[in-house]
């Protein structure tokens, strides 16, 4: 019986190693950036502070930006970032981070997720946001125009799932 135990327990043992060593944990980069949030005490913060008994802990969600604004975001000029509110971002809650990769050169941002707000359209969305928060300098906003988003999401998909302004604060 010890034995036949012993044989099976290397066995687990040595699948689990196996595994391990042939797919290593993803994202295992943003590791150093996790420690040093809580030595911040960020994290920590973000799960005493509004925490009610319905409320999931924090969690980080990853997402991917062009140069231009993924830049924006480090420099302060963008706070809201515009998505599809599909089963992705409908995970997103008040108080979680997002690590955002740069298409173009890789480089990670964390942020933190301040505000969540749920629109029908980009179109009412722009209408109740301030396109200066959205990345639009003061010589483009006259020309802004939600249509834009069309280049991104098609018209059937902003229909179907809705739209979400994700308030973001640089970490």
């Amino acid at each position: 019986m010890l034995t036949a135990l012993g044989i099976a327990g290397g066995i687990v043992f040595g699948s689990i190693l196996f595994s391990a060593v042939k797919k290593p944990l993803p994202r295992i980069k943003s590791l150093h950036i996790i420690n040093s949030l809580h030595e911040k005490k960020l994290i920590q913060e973000s799960f005493n502070s509004d925490k009610t008994k319905e409320s999931s802990s924090v969690q980080i969600h990853y997402m991917h930006l062009a140069d231009k604004p993924f830049e924006q975001i480090i420099s302060g000029e963008k706070t809201v970032e515009l998505r599809l509110y599909d089963e992705k971002r409908r995970k997103i809650n008040i108080n979680d981070f997002i690590e955002f990769t740069n298409d173009q050169t890789k480089k990670t941002v964390m942020v933190k997720v301040t505000g969540l707000s749920v629109y029908n359209s980009f179109k009412e969305l722009y209408e109740n946001v301030p396109l200066k928060d959205m990345g639009y300098a003061d010589d483009e906003i006259e020309n802004a125009n939600y249509e834009d988003m069309n280049d991104y999401y098609s018209v059937e998909d902003q229909n179907y799932f809705s739209v979400i302004a994700i308030k973001i604060m640089l970490i």
